[in-house]
């Protein structure tokens, strides 16, 4: 395999690794130890940990290995106003196109109403947060997964580690759950109604209110 193709395989298994949750805060790794697990050397293996670095996901600590990267309250606040931007955009082309009986906008909101019953089911239920949260990161995906704009898709991908991360950390606060399943019945509603001033408060409510609960963690 080319060399550069090695460095891809290890970004991308150390990319699952960390979405999966199989590295935890303040601790550190050995780059030979992990390198050696997901089955590539230490050179392909360093250039994926620097890529990563670089993309804010963890921090090299020389001669030591790696960790973690301690997120900041200013690099929160930049990822919560980026996904504000660019859903709020995405969402209001799906309710346009909504209004306008576009079928693919009509099976969309379709698809985020069965995300929503599947998110009401589990707060009424297991409270299961992991569960939850996966149908948190699908509903907010839709509208982006709607508009297939290419840009928009990598910036959603490259920030899923901390998409996931942030919200399962505002889910283990007491009480957020039944909130934030009413912020995202309220996105949604402001599509179906129409209501653009509606949609863009929903969307900021929702994401200033996940990042002052995140915001004591940074």
């Amino acid at each position: 395999m080319e060399k550069g193709n090695l460095n891809d395989v290890a970004y991308q298994k150390m990319l699952e690794m960390l979405i999966n949750g199989h590295f935890q805060p303040d601790t550190i790794y050995s780059e030979r130890q992990i390198s050696a697990r997901i089955g590539v050397s230490r050179t392909p293996f360093h250039t994926a940990l620097v890529r990563l670095e670089r993309e804010g996901y963890v921090d090299i600590l020389p001669s030591r290995g790696f960790q973690l990267h301690h997120i900041t309250e200013k690099e929160m606040r930049g990822i919560y106003d980026m996904r504000c931007a660019i859903e709020f955009y995405c969402c209001s082309i799906l309710m346009q196109d909504y209004h306008a009986k576009a079928s693919s906008a009509v099976d969309m909101i379709k698809a985020m109403e069965k995300n929503l019953g599947s998110q009401e089911e589990i707060y009424r239920t297991s409270g299961n947060i992991p569960d939850f949260n996966n149908f948190d990161y699908e509903f907010h995906a839709c509208p982006i997964r709607y508009i297939d704009q290419r840009d928009f898709t990598d910036i959603f991908k490259r920030y899923t580690f901390w998409i996931l991360n942030l919200s399962a950390r505002s889910l283990k606060t007491s009480g957020r759950m039944p909130i934030a399943l009413k912020e995202h019945r309220a996105v949604l509603e402001a599509i179906k109604e129409n209501d653009l001033t509606a949609l863009y408060n929903a969307e900021r409510d929702h994401f200033n209110n996940a990042f002052q609960i995140n915001k004591a963690f940074a």
